[in-house]
């Protein structure tokens, strides 16, 4: 009778326990999963490849037809830091970022003929640095976010196209070997960005990245110019305008700390 009053007396005094038990690890689960790893400031440095695709658009026929458009393609390197502020709102993530980066992936390529008797012209396309504000969205997995982010770019851009008579010849009103025409546009150019990216939080404050974007910095138009003693551009009628534009699919790694 005692051992079965004993038996009775471990299983409830078990079954409590395990009760208890089971309702303290739903708690500190549900605890763990409300705790905010994301929202606060952080800082960063990165960098990885780039991909720069330019364009001179000869708008009214001075290189060949008119609207035909000479592409140039260089794939580069750039370096530089990052800074945001990030919020939480249960599983999803949103903030601000903006990141100013170093490019590598100036372009030069002649075109036409390389002979004494044919009309050739020399492209230079450069994106010095780039510089972007963005929105940043995604989902929390655990302590790794998965997030898409777009904004305004900004960037340093030196484009130039130059049109050369040939050494053994005239073109139009231009001296043999001479510098004909040229267009060309320096400065800051404005546009957008967007991509997607996975970034992880190995502690409380470090976090590791990778990202992809794309950039688009819009096209410009340009006018002719008179360049050595050639008179091309100022023939009269003639009206030689063309355009530039230019595009960065980039790919960043980095790392941070998130105060």
């Amino acid at each position: 009778m005692k051992i079965k009053l004993f038996a009775g007396a471990a299983v409830l005094v078990l079954g409590t326990y395990a009760a208890q038990a089971a309702d303290f690890a739903a708690v500190y689960k549900g605890s763990s999963a409300d705790v905010d790893i994301w929202t606060g400031p952080y800082v960063g440095l990165g960098g990885g490849l780039a991909r720069h695709e330019a364009q001179f658009s000869d708008l009214t026929g001075l290189v060949g037809t008119a609207g035909n458009t000479l592409t140039t393609i260089r794939s580069g390197a750039l370096a530089g830091g990052f800074a945001g502020y990030n919020w939480r709102h249960r599983s999803f993530v949103f903030g601000i970022e903006g990141d100013m980066n170093w490019v590598g992936a100036s372009v030069r390529e002649t075109t036409g003929a390389q002979n004494s008797f044919s009309i050739s012209g020399v492209q230079n396309q450069d994106t010095n640095w780039l510089a972007t504000m963005r929105a940043r969205g995604g989902i929390e997995v655990e302590s790794t976010l998965i997030y898409l982010t777009g904004g305004l770019a900004v960037a340093g851009v030196e484009n130039s196209y130059a049109r050369y008579c040939p050494p053994a010849g005239f073109c139009s009103t231009g001296t043999p070997n001479s510098l004909s025409a040229a267009f060309s546009r320096r400065g800051t150019q404005v546009g957008w960005t967007a991509g997607l990216g996975v970034e992880h939080l190995v502690d409380s404050y470090w976090l590791v990245r990778a990202e992809a974007r794309y950039t688009d910095l819009g096209r410009s138009s340009v006018v002719c110019r008179d360049a050595g003693v050639a008179t091309l551009c100022q023939t009269p009628g003639d009206n030689y305008r063309g355009a530039f534009s230019d595009t960065l699919l980039t790919g960043l790694i980095g790392v941070g700390y998130k105060f």
